[in-house]
């Protein structure tokens, strides 16, 4: 849903977020049971970039 008031947008995100999606879509194409990742898959990255930076995905 978004509402816009003025200059301002508001966003509500449904969806959950992209980067747990993307580590539930990782296990689950695999055969390992456990996965421990000393750091975050290579393509996580952009990911993790866009959640700490705030960026609204809008969704029509």
């Amino acid at each position: 849903m978004d509402a816009t008031v003025g200059d301002l947008v508001i966003c509500l995100t449904i969806e959950g977020n992209k980067c747990p999606d993307f580590m539930a879509k990782l296990g689950v194409s695999n055969d390992v049971k456990l996965s421990i990742h000393s750091s975050p898959p290579e393509d996580l990255l952009p990911l993790l970039r866009t959640d700490e930076l705030g960026v609204c995905f809008l969704r029509r």
